[in-house]
């Protein structure tokens, strides 16, 4: 029979024991559950999908640049041709909501004498109408961002994933490379028919520095504000003399693919290039390339053939131009089809 000592020792072992089994098990279940239900600041953030949005990461808040939800769209006045209606109203359900700036030819002078005065004199000294809408684009997306679109310029899809992309904070549209290498003789050029770019983006600061320089080279419209210039000065910013780096997504601007925002050949311009493309052996090589690009696409020039994956279309009515702009039929009054459209001098200021 055991002694009460001995009974005593062996009862003061078991219950070390059963305290020590009974820590570790502690242990093990408050590791489990912090685990499961404690948060480290270091790895939690927040991206949320408006244009002018925030990283959150531990205490420290960083601003995320966005190209805006902002549509800028000019004219001569109030009125407008009753064929850009559509057009103008296709915009009106985007997703997400695009807020809508009107700029009349007055408004425009009074933005450029408010925000770019040093640019005023040769603003005013623009020969031509068109002139001065090409220029003014270059501001408005310099000092707003967002999207700028010709009157004719169609929405087929939402822009979103471009306005939600903080990798690229500036898109040019090209026209299809077949017009490109046909009409002008160049591989590929940029077009200002519809650009989207965040506020201060420092390409687009380059272009409306280069306004002025380029304003006495050459009368044309084409070369001295419109997609010639453009690409011209694309060209010195990217390739040639980069005044910042372009990894940085506010420096570098994207050339977009001819079919992401103008899938069609101007209509007009497709007799002169059957033309062109019955006589190969007079054209340059990059010109019979393009012939050969529209033979194996059969001149294919309808939307719902080609444009399955492009965000808008080009409708080429052509009513900038001095000859063409008066040439419409009926009108209509901007406010009966955008009755959304923000007022200058208010709201956006």
């Amino acid at each position: 029979m055991m002694s009460t000592s001995t009974f005593c020792r062996s009862l003061r072992r078991r219950l070390k024991l059963r305290n020590f089994l009974g820590c570790i098990g502690l242990l093990a279940i408050a590791t489990i559950l912090y685990r499961l239900f404690a948060v480290a600041p270091e790895k939690f953030t927040m991206q949320l999908t408006e244009p002018d949005s925030y990283q959150v990461k531990g205490d420290s808040v960083k601003k995320i640049k966005r190209i805006p939800a902002i549509l800028h769209q000019t004219w001569i006045s109030d009125i407008i041709p009753s064929t850009y209606v559509p057009y103008v109203r296709s915009w009106a359900n985007h997703r997400p909501r695009l807020d809508y700036y009107y700029w009349t030819d007055a408004n425009s002078l009074e933005f450029v004498a408010r925000h770019y005065p040093e640019i005023l004199a040769t603003f005013r000294g623009y020969p031509a109408h068109l002139s001065r809408a090409d220029a003014v684009r270059y501001m408005l997306l310099h000092k707003y961002g967002g999207i700028y679109a010709d009157m004719d310029m169609m929405r087929l899809r939402d822009l979103a994933p471009l306005l939600n992309n903080s990798r690229e904070l500036c898109y040019l549209s090209q026209e299809r490379y077949e017009i490109t290498r046909l009409y002008w003789g160049y591989n590929s050029s940029v077009m200002n028919a519809i650009m989207l770019s965040a506020p201060g983006h420092k390409f687009m600061e380059y272009v409306v520095k280069a306004l002025s320089r380029f304003a006495n080279n050459s009368p044309d419209v084409m070369t001295s504000t419109g997609p010639l210039f453009l690409q011209r000065v694309y060209e010195e910013f990217h390739y040639r003399s980069p005044v910042c780096d372009l990894r940085d997504p506010m420096c570098r601007c994207v050339a977009a693919d001819p079919y992401d925002f103008m899938p069609q050949v101007d209509p007009i311009r497709i007799p002169l290039f059957r033309g062109k493309c019955s006589s190969p052996n007079q054209l340059k090589p990059n010109a019979v390339e393009a012939c050969r690009m529209l033979d194996q696409i059969g001149w294919r020039n309808e939307i719902s053939e080609i444009g399955t994956r492009s965000y808008t279309h080009h409708g080429f009515l052509h009513y900038g131009f001095e000859n063409q702009r008066l040439k419409f039929a009926s009108v209509a009054n901007i406010s009966s089809v955008r009755a959304d459209r923000l007022s200058f001098g208010r709201e956006i200021h």
